[in-house]
């Protein structure tokens, strides 16, 4: 006979789901800013490469080609790293959270719905929630959370092949300029 959950387990499974994804997004955030670095290197090697400035056509355009890879990758691993501020910037599609639901865990919601320096309404909501509004609460957050992390993953992912792609293009731009 399996055992039944109580709503307190439920709120606390809830909340490791939140806090799992969390280190993961975290993950993403770190990958994001290796892969800048990494390309960050690989610019200022090719910057200083001289005579791929003045080689031939074919060594100019791996040239071109390495430093077009390197400053896309690069943006592509910003772009991770910014905040994206609403459910629809997150959510890719004209969403907002429905009026009997308050996200009080997500920052945005927090600065745009109550004033700065009155705390009052929000202490207010926060104490009128039940168990099930913080249940709701932590699997929304797991929900939107989970999302920008398969967008983040998505976009780390792309980054680093085009970072591969570049350090390939730039070593071969070298190798040829070498043999």
């Amino acid at each position: 006979m399996a055992d039944k959950l109580t709503e307190e387990s439920r709120l606390e499974i809830y909340r490791h789901f939140v806090s799992i994804v969390t280190h993961w997004n975290d993950a993403m955030d770190m990958k994001a800013n290796f892969i800048s670095v990494f390309n960050t290197a690989l610019l200022g090697f090719l910057f200083t490469q001289r005579d791929l400035f003045t080689a031939h056509d074919y060594v100019k355009c791996l040239f071109i080609a390495a430093l077009v890879c390197g400053v896309v990758s690069l943006f592509m691993s910003f772009f991770v790293v910014l905040p994206k501020l609403t459910l629809k910037s997150i959510m890719g599609q004209d969403m907002d959270f429905s009026e009997d639901f308050k996200p009080v865990s997500f920052f945005n919601f927090i600065t745009v719905k109550y004033k700065a320096g009155a705390p009052e309404q929000y202490v207010q909501d926060m104490q009128g929630m039940d168990l099930y509004g913080f249940q709701r609460e932590a699997l929304g957050q797991h929900f939107v959370i989970s999302h920008r992390l398969k967008q983040k993953s998505d976009q780390v992912r792309n980054a680093g092949v085009l970072a591969m792609i570049g350090l390939f293009v730039a070593t071969s731009a070298v190798l040829y300029t070498v043999l």
